[in-house]
């Protein structure tokens, strides 16, 4: 007798998920679709490519859907001009650019430094990087001829760790998102040092994709909203 009551509520509640099952069948059927067809949409379909490349010169180029098209490409770039009068003054830039189509978020005229979570989609700021390359930082370094130096490091990108970039780029001329994670170091003499942590962008056009967002990590963990996982899980609250 004392297994009854569990049994029961049990019971009620496998009646309340198949009601609900049963619900979204004829709700699929109204439109002619099948329960998958209706319910793939509204899932991310994320690709993540994990790397771990340090540079501090040169260019490191981004191919996010594996095509062999270098969508991105992070760029440090010396200048230096010497002068008998003053002495030495070096310049060196660290800047995202891109294809075509390819932009990036932007924040008080640099490339925007997103948290883990911040979205990446329509309505944030974007600015095309194709020509000319945005800027991330700028470092620059004086000598004077008396042995003097003073250096200096401006720009969003000045020692950050484990942050992001917010992608936007075109694939067959439909508009898709993407993140690369960063660190970024700048040091005495106008170094710079970068590591590109990874990448990922989001397969279905014009959804948002959450900086270091993943397949595993792109809802939380949770099933989206309107399929079955989702409305199990309503009916056993």
């Amino acid at each position: 007798m004392a297994g009854k009551p569990k049994e029961r509520a049990r019971t009620l509640l496998l009646d309340e998920v198949e009601k609900r099952l049963k619900a979204y069948a004829l709700a699929a059927g109204a439109t002619g679709v099948g329960l998958v067809g209706l319910s793939q949409p509204a899932h991310a379909e994320i690709v993540y490519t994990p790397t771990n490349i340090t540079f501090g010169n040169g260019e490191v180029f981004i191919d996010l859907n594996g095509d062999g098209i270098n969508d991105f490409g992070l760029a440090i770039n010396a200048t230096s001009s010497f002068t008998y009068q003053a002495g030495h003054y070096v310049k060196r830039t660290l800047a995202v650019g891109g294809n075509l189509g390819a932009s990036v978020i932007v924040d008080n005229g640099s490339a925007g430094v997103l948290a883990q979570g911040s979205r990446i989609g329509q309505g944030r700021s974007f600015k095309n990087v194709n020509n000319p390359k945005q800027k991330m930082l700028v470092a620059t370094s004086f000598e004077s001829s008396s042995g003097l130096r003073h250096s200096s490091a401006k720009g969003n990108w000045k020692n950050v760790q484990n942050r992001f970039l917010g992608l936007k780029f075109r694939i067959n001329g439909e508009v898709h998102y993407g993140w690369a994670r960063l660190n970024v170091r700048s040091g005495k003499s106008t170094r710079i040092s970068v590591t590109l942590l990874g990448y990922a962008y989001e397969t279905i056009a014009n959804q948002a994709i959450k900086a270091g967002g993943t397949a595993e990590t792109a809802n939380g963990g949770l099933p989206e909203a309107g399929t079955l996982g989702a409305l199990a899980r309503g009916a056993a609250r």
